[in-house]
């Protein structure tokens, strides 16, 4: 109660100028028809266009990548397999193994549950 004796009343006071729900939707459907007039969607054929520029892209791309790529020869070098947590330094976890066998170690690390704190990198030696 204030000093007049009159209880206030809760939450936001009214302004009088409050929309029926009948004109809010009217005024919705109207902003709507704006919005969708100014971005209009794409017709099916404009996305088909669109997906076919992208596959071109990416063929493109991954031809460029394989000219990057060096080639899978592994010439009897030896690789080590390292891990940290964090930021911490890198920790020799094996080394002595053959290019195979050591990217086959560091898929089974990455795919191990309860590693999400540790990175783990493959190093030649």
């Amino acid at each position: 109660m204030n000093d007049t004796g009159i209880k206030r009343q809760r939450g936001r006071p009214s302004t009088g100028n409050a929309l029926s729900p009948a004109e809010r939707a009217r005024r919705y459907r109207e902003n709507k028809k704006i919005r969708e007039a100014e971005h209009p969607r794409p017709s099916r054929a404009e996305l088909l266009a669109q997906l076919e520029t992208a596959h071109n892209r990416i063929r493109q791309l991954e031809s460029q990548l394989t000219s990057f790529v060096a080639p899978d020869n592994d010439s009897g070098k030896l690789w080590a397999i390292q891990d940290r947590k964090g930021s911490a330094r890198w920790q020799t976890v094996k080394k002595g193994l053959a290019k195979a066998e050591a990217e086959k170690i560091l898929d089974k690390l990455a795919a191990s549950e309860g590693t999400g704190n540790y990175t783990y990198r493959m190093i030649e030696e």
